[in-house]
């Protein structure tokens, strides 16, 4: 069975080209515009992803608000995170988030992938 990302990106070109970019590296995926639309999608799906792309910035429910949610629910609190962001400290933002990676807008595609393969593996 393939490995299940979901991608929580309110910009549909990123989130398209993104999807895109994982399904030919072979992982299935699943999208998401905003936090509260990722929460709803979790909580009434049997089969949880392996990891978690999300956004900090972005309408209805932000990163920050999405993560706070994730970390309280039993169902979904351990699944993985990468943070993807245009702003900020990597350090910073992964600690206090307590993601397990983050990467940088613009997205350095291969680093991207490797940090994909890392959290997926």
């Amino acid at each position: 069975m393939k490995k299940l990302i979901l991608i929580i990106e309110d910009d549909t070109a990123i989130l398209d080209v993104t999807k895109q970019l994982l399904e030919i590296e072979g992982y299935e995926v699943w999208g998401a515009k905003n936090g509260q639309e990722a929460l709803d999608l979790l909580k009434s799906v049997e089969r949880l992803p392996n990891l978690i792309v999300l956004d900090l910035m972005m309408p209805v429910m932000d990163g920050f608000k999405f993560r706070a949610e994730q970390l309280n629910h039993p169902r979904l609190s351990f699944i993985p995170v990468v943070v993807v962001t245009a702003e900020g400290n990597r350090s910073e933002r992964k600690d206090q988030l307590k993601a397990n990676a983050v990467a940088t807008k613009p997205i350095d595609l291969e680093e991207f992938l490797q940090v994909i393969r890392q959290q997926c593996s």
